[in-house]
Formats: structure tokens, C-alpha cells, sequence
């Protein structure tokens, strides 16, 4: 999915937003542009309105909009470059805005990869906001946004807090708990690789291990980070709202340590950051004062595409004009006897044409011109047609047919648009009908387990076992759930440094990119949850079937009234269908990874699966192999984890 980037830096009062983004911009132009337009940035012409070239593939362009109604002022630059990836824009906006006695400014820095709306590529901070925020103090609220992580001691806690708790911020909090002091020059470092690429939309802090427990103490239980960990606050946190909490997800140690490479963390947890950073902050919407600023400049802009690309219609029309190239051809093959004198030329060419000696036929054609000239031009319909009054009338029909010829396509690209959004519009809407009946499911289940529970506690009461009516379950630390599906993943692998007890019988044989592919598009843990409660099903059943207790299949037991943790039937398959298993090219993919100890191929066919809870387009699936040997002992094998193999149903994200 496509993830472009966007912050919006609201400068100390009064400072002077167009000076401040010209000076940013020159410094990074200067960076970007060919050794022969450098001069041309650092002399300030590139910084005029208009398209400016800077280098093979790299153009600037530069709007303004300026009111002298209320003194505001707003800036566009914008560069456009190719490169072997694709076409992308950086563009860095300044809106100078008056608010009574003061200006209230701000910069807008975007960047986007263009023509590829549905792509799955994800655009980096463009490099002038780390600079910038090395230089300048810059604040979203009471949260500072700075270039790298902030340490936080004892003093600076109630900063912290107050930044967490800030409900007018719009950027997220990141936090990290240290793990000790002898930890936190390599956490630091971490902590920094990790949050590259949310530099600019994140206010990142690093708690030192005096001050955890003091932040933790004003924060409460549901939203406390623990040693180790690192928390991301979305905006509008409420501490006094335990469910609030699971808004605000938490890395822990096993997901980070895993994610590690060398002195850099991998590429998908950075991108899973800036997943769920980026787009909060671009689903809030813009202050009135900015998008008024942008809205300007958006009229601007197109003022100007349209007008350079109706000039260049006028220019290839012209060009390739017959009256053009035959006046051309005239003036080159006038033979020499019939050369006159060049003021006598000009004098005949302007002279009146008397027109009683003209024929009829050219009489009439010259009459119309000049009624032509005279409606179109607002010209004297007396005065003579000369050359330049035909190559006049020329343009300006020229300019009239490419004026038309422009908005014909403008019309048609926005009647393309509206038609992609429509089906856009009827995507989403199926997706949501996909959505309700995953909730209905959800809550026939829950009233379900609602009811049971009802009836246990009444007999439980009637056979007088009041505390084991009322009282809490015991507490199982090792099946409190995963923070992230890689994490799920990981402590299933035979590597795995931090093993779960579960591996025992269940192990993680598949391709840990494709978990990470789907933990990019799951933020918020959706999955995890969902998935764990598939790995405590198989766990489960396969401690029965090795001890005996059970010969059945997992969906057999899953419908059975043996005791174990169960998770509901319809979130399994015990098979595929036979138009998939028929199919060469799906069965071939369902052809999953196990130990050659498991079987000697190395691979099997897993057609048995689990569904996630959540429909959406990339609805993750789990394939299992089931090489439990009733009595006797075996493992069951995941192959996969990751998003929903092909069948007659699927749709591309």
C-alpha cells in the first residue's frame, strides 16, 4: 500500500515561514541540483515563480500566493525527479498566516511517489526536515519534535507526560523505557535507526531507568511501559480509559531483538512504525488556516499548469501551421529577379487593399476576415488585413482550440476520477458490509459464551462454590499475547533465542518476510490477538492426542466436548475446496515448508487453516500440518502465516 509522507511544523510566533522554507530549500537544492544549476540556487532565481530546471530529470517549480487583504503570504516549491524506482515529488510549503497581532507560520513537507496511487511504496522523510529540526526548536502542542530521540530523566518527566496528554498535538508520542543504564547508549542507538522514518511526525523520548517508574506512576497500569519496551501514544490519549490503552501499541524486547540487523533494524518494523505514525497524522485534518493556505495555492498552481500547457498546444499548433510554412517557403525561394526593395515591400504589404480591384470571390474572403478580426480582436473593421492581423487572428484561435482542447481533458481525467472513485466508494462499502458480518459473528459468539458463562455461575452458586463462581481466573503470563505477529512468529522458531513452551508441539517453519508483510499493514495488533488464540487451540489439542486423551482432527476436537482451550469453529478449515486443490498453480502454494526430520521432502501440502477475525484485503491466513501421532508424540508444523493464498475469491490490496 502507498505511504507518502507529510508533517506539518508549526514555527516559534512570528518567525517568517517563506524567508525560513527559502532558506531550508536552498541548502537542499543545493544538494540535489547538477554542478551547472547550483549557481542558479544559490542567486535566488530558482526561487521565482514558475518552472525552474535544475538538473537531467530534476525540475522545480515555485507558486506563490500572496493577499495583501490580510497580509498573508504562502509558497510552494515543489521538485519533481526521476529515478530507476520511479517519478517521485518533495515539496516544502510555507503559509504565513496573521492571527491578531502576531503571525502565526508554518511548514508543510511532503513527499510522494507520483502516477502509482496504488502502489505499494513508501516514501522517506526528505532529508531538509532532519536538518531543520537539528536547528530550530519546533513544538506540536507541548510535544517537541526534534531530529533524534530526547533523553528524559526525573526532571524532564512531567514534559513527558504533559506531551503524552497534550489533546491538541496531532503528532504521536513515541517513548522507550530504558532496560538499564549499561543498556542505553546501544537502546538509544536502536531507538534512533528504529524512528528514522517518522522523523518529523513523532515526538520521541527516551526515559532513562531513574525515571520509568515515575513516569509509569502518572501514567497507571493500562498505559505504563515497561522496561525494554517502547510505546507509541496516538493522539487524544485518555489514561482514565483502560480500553484507550489498546489504541497505543507496545514493541517488546523479542519483536525488537529480532528486528536487529547488525549496527540497523530491519526494514519492516521501520516501515510498521511509519505505518501507523504517518497515518495517523495524515487521517487528522489540516487546521483551517493551513488548508486555507494550501487551497490557495492549489488554485495557483493550476493556473499556471494549465496556462503552460495551453502555451505549449499554441507553440506545436503554430509551428506546424501550413500559413506558417508556406510564408516560410515564400520568403525562402523568392527568385532574385522578382526581389524588391525592402521598404518598398513593407509600404505595398501595408497599403490599403482597394477593393474594386480585387476578384468577387477574394472580395468576400477578405470581408469575412475582417469581420472575424473585428469580432474576435476588437479591431477596426476598416483598417486593412495585412499579414500580421491574419497570423493575429491565427493565434488567437490557436489559442482559443488549445484552450478548449485542455479543459476537454481536464473534464475527462475528473470524469476518470470520479469513476475510479466510485468504484473505490463501492469497495469500501463491500468491505464494510465484509466487516459487519465479521461483527456479527463476533457478537453471536460473545452472547454465546456470555450465556454459558451465565448458566456455569448459577451452578456453580447452587452447588455453593461462590468463590469459584465469582473470583478471577488465574493469571497465565505465558499466554498473554504476542505485541505483534513477527513476535508470534519468532518465539515458534527452532532458532529462537526466546522459545515459548508451546514449541514443544507447535513450531514456526514458514517464511518470517511474509509475516512481516502482513505486520506492516497491521498496526494496532489486530492479528496477534487472533492468531494467538490459534496457537493455544493447536497447543491444546496437541498435548491431548500425544498423551492420548485424543485421536480426533483439530476440527473434530474444535466441535468436541474435550477440555482445552477451543477458539471458535468458524475460524477453521479443515481442507481446502476441491476447485482450489484441482487448481495446479494454488495447490502448488499451499505446498508449505516442515524439517526434513518431519517429512524428508521438506515440504508438504498444508490445505488445513486458520482465518484471522478481521476481513479485509489482505485477510492473513494460518496453514498448519497436523504430524501429531495419537499416544505416541509428533509436532504440528505452521508452513504459513501471512496473506490469504490465491482462490476464486481473492482481490488484490
Amino acid at each position: 500500500m502507498p505511504l507518502p509522507y507529510q508533517t506539518v511544523l508549526r514555527l516559534p510566533a512570528n518567525a517568517n515561514a517563506v524567508a525560513i522554507a527559502e532558506q531550508e530549500a536552498e541548502r537542499w537544492l543545493l544538494s540535489k541540483a547538477s554542478p551547472e544549476y547550483r549557481e542558479l540556487v544559490r542567486s535566488g532565481e530558482v526561487f521565482k515563480a514558475g518552472v525552474h530546471a535544475i538538473g537531467k530529470d530534476k525540475t522545480l517549480t515555485v507558486v506563490r500566493a500572496d493577499r495583501d487583504e490580510d497580509g498573508s503570504r504562502r509558497v510552494r516549491m515543489r521538485l519533481v525527479e526521476k529515478n530507476p524506482h520511479g517519478e517521485w515529488e518533495a515539496s516544502i510549503t510555507a503559509v504565513d498566516y496573521p492571527v491578531g497581532n502576531r503571525r502565526r507560520d508554518a511548514l508543510i513537507i511532503g513527499a510522494a511517489k507520483l502516477g502509482d496511487a496504488h502502489g505499494d511504496w513508501e516514501a522517506d522523510p526528505p532529508r531538509l526536515v532532519k536538518d531543520f529540526l537539528a536547528r530550530e526548536n519546533v513544538y506540536d502542542g507541548e510535544a517537541r519534535v526534534t531530529a533524534e530521540p530526547q533523553i528524559s530523566g526525573v526532571e524532564e518527566i512531567q514534559g513527558v507526560l504533559a506531551a503524552i496528554t497534550d489533546r491538541a498535538r496531532s503528532v504521536s508520542v513515541i517513548v522507550a523505557a530504558s532496560l538499564g543504564s549499561e543498556y542505553d547508549s546501544e537502546f538509544r542507538g536502536r531507538l534512533s535507526r528504529l524512528t528514522a522514518k517518522v522523523v518529523g511526525v513523532a515526538a520521541v523520548y527516551f526515559i532513562t531507568s531513574d525515571a520509568v517508574s515515575s513516569l509509569n506512576e502518572h501514567l497507571g497500569k493500562s498505559h505504563s511501559i515497561e522496561p525494554g519496551r517502547i510505546r507509541t501514544f496516538l493522539p487524544l490519549v485518555d489514561l482514565h480509559d483502560q480500553a484507550d490503552a489498546r489504541r497505543h501499541r507496545v514493541l517488546g524486547p523479542a519483536t525488537f531483538a529480532n528486528a536487529i540487523r547488525g549496527n540497523g533494524v530491519a526494514s519492516y518494523l521501520q516501515s510498521a512504525f511509519a505505518l501507523e505514525t504517518r497515518t495517523a497524522l495524515l487521517a487528522r485534518p489540516l487546521p483551517s488556516d493551513i488548508r486555507r493556505g494550501i487551497e490557495a495555492l492549489d488554485a495557483e498552481s493550476n493556473r499556471i499548469s494549465h496556462e503552460s500547457r495551453i502555451g505549449e498546444r499554441v507553440r506545436v499548433r503554430l509551428s506546424s501551421s501550413p500559413l506558417q510554412g508556406e510564408q516560410a517557403s515564400v520568403e525562402s525561394h523568392t527568385p532574385p529577379h522578382l526581389e524588391a526593395d525592402e521598404a518598398t515591400v513593407d509600404e505595398t504589404l501595408s497599403a490599403p487593399v482597394v477593393a474594386s480591384a480585387l476578384p468577387r470571390g477574394l472580395r468576400e474572403i477578405l470581408d469575412k476576415l475582417a469581420t472575424l478580426s473585428s469580432r474576435w480582436l476588437k479591431r477596426d473593421k476598416t483598417a486593412p488585413i495585412t499579414p500580421s492581423a491574419v497570423d493575429d487572428l491565427e493565434e488567437y484561435l490557436a489559442v482559443k482550440t488549445a484552450t478548449a482542447e485542455e479543459w476537454f481533458e481536464t473534464a475527462s481525467a475528473l470524469e476518470v476520477e470520479l469513476s475510479t472513485s466510485t468504484v473505490d466508494t463501492e469497495t469500501l462499502r463491500a468491505e464494510r458490509d465484509d466487516l459487519d458480518l465479521e461483527l456479527s459473528v463476533v457478537e453471536e459468539e460473545s452472547a454465546r459464551l456470555r450465556r454459558q458463562i451465565a448458566h456455569l455461575r448459577t451452578k456453580l452458586v447452587d452447588a455453593q462454590l461462590y468463590d469459584e463462581a465469582y473470583g478471577a481466573p488465574s493469571a497465565e503470563p505465558e499466554w498473554d499475547v504476542p505485541q505483534s505477529l513477527v513476535e508470534l512468529a519468532t518465539v515458534l522458531r527452532r532458532d529462537s533465542e526466546q522459545r515459548h513452551p508451546a514449541f514443544e508441539v507447535v513450531e514456526f517453519c514458514g517464511d518470517i518476510r511474509l509475516v512481516e508483510d502482513v505486520q506492516k499493514r497491521d498496526p494496532v495488533g489486530r492479528y496477534a490477538g487472533a492468531f494467538w488464540e490459534f496457537i493455544r487451540t493447536l497447543h491444546d489439542y496437541a498435548r491431548l492426542k500425544v498423551a492420548g486423551d485424543f485421536a480426533g482432527s483439530v476440527h473434530q476436537y474444535l466441535a468436541s466436548d474435550v477440555a482445552g482451550y477451543k477458539c471458535s469453529p468458524q475460524r477453521h478449515a479443515g481442507t481446502e475446496s476441491e476447485s482450489v486443490l484441482t487448481n495446479a498453480t494454488w495447490r502448488t502454494q499451499r505446498v508449505l515448508p516442515v524439517p526434513t526430520t518431519a517429512h524428508p521432502d521438506g515440504r508438504v501440502l498444508m490445505s488445513a487453516h486458520f482465518k484471522a477475525t478481521h476481513a479485509d484485503t489482505v485477510a492473513p491466513r494460518l496453514h498448519y500440518w497436523d504430524d501429531i501421532r495419537p499416544g505416541e508424540g509428533g509436532k504440528i508444523y505452521i508452513g504459513y502465516i501471512g496473506r490469504h493464498l490465491d482462490n476464486t475469491k481473492t482481490k488484490s490490496s
